[in-house]
């Protein structure tokens, strides 16, 4: 594989055995092997986390703690909520017009 020049950056790390079974397996099965590749997915999944850890504190400072009671009260929803599989639909997307 060829290297992209500029876009990439070499790291030597010490993983525990099973961060590396677990790696190494999501490589294999979505990433044709390619380990750079599962390890750039795993950086966007916390990249994501933590996003959402933003977002959660941003919404606790401008409404407050959610109680316990409303906690359950989301939960009894997402689980009665139908499952479509799908991501949750966005911003209605703008039409184009033929150029």
């Amino acid at each position: 594989m060829a290297r992209r020049a500029g876009k990439t950056k070499n790291y030597s790390v010490s993983l525990g055995a099973e961060a590396q079974r677990i790696l190494q397996a999501r490589a294999r099965s979505a990433h044709d092997g390619n380990l750079s590749a599962a390890v750039t997915e795993a950086a966007e999944l916390l990249k994501r986390e933590m996003a959402l850890g933003d977002l959660a504190r941003e919404l606790e400072a401008a409404i407050g703690t959610l109680t316990d009671s409303a906690r359950a009260r989301v939960d009894r929803e997402w689980a009665a909520a139908p499952s479509t599989g799908q991501r949750p639909a966005g911003p209605p997307k703008r039409k184009r017009s033929a150029a």
